[in-house]
């Protein structure tokens, strides 16, 4: 076994790689068994840490208001039920760009 070990250039006792890579599970996964836990963590500052763009997480005002300075225009608004910003994009041409998830 060590001359295998040697030859496929693992070190002894080296586990195999899987064949899939780990991915993320979410954090439903885990409240399954650890439900106690989840519901402490959910309201928790870790768990508003990142979330999806819903009415019930967005804390800003999307009715069309619009934000200028330092050289930048942004304006908040909604479309078909989204939260969208109108700002510039990388390339600095101004377009919609839609909110997905709140930090």
């Amino acid at each position: 076994m060590l001359l295998l070990s040697l030859l496929l250039g693992r070190s002894p006792g080296a586990r195999a790689e899987p064949e899939t890579p780990p991915r993320y599970l979410g954090s439903e996964t885990c409240a399954a068994c650890h439900a106690d836990q989840a519901a402490a963590w959910r309201d928790s500052h870790h768990g508003w840490a990142l979330r999806t763009a819903e009415d019930a997480n967005l804390l800003g005002n999307f009715n069309d208001v619009v934000f200028e300075g330092v050289g930048v225009r942004a304006r908040f608004f909604r479309r078909g039920g989204k939260a969208y910003v109108e700002t510039d994009g990388p390339d600095g041409v101004p377009r919609d760009f839609e909110i997905r998830y709140t930090v």
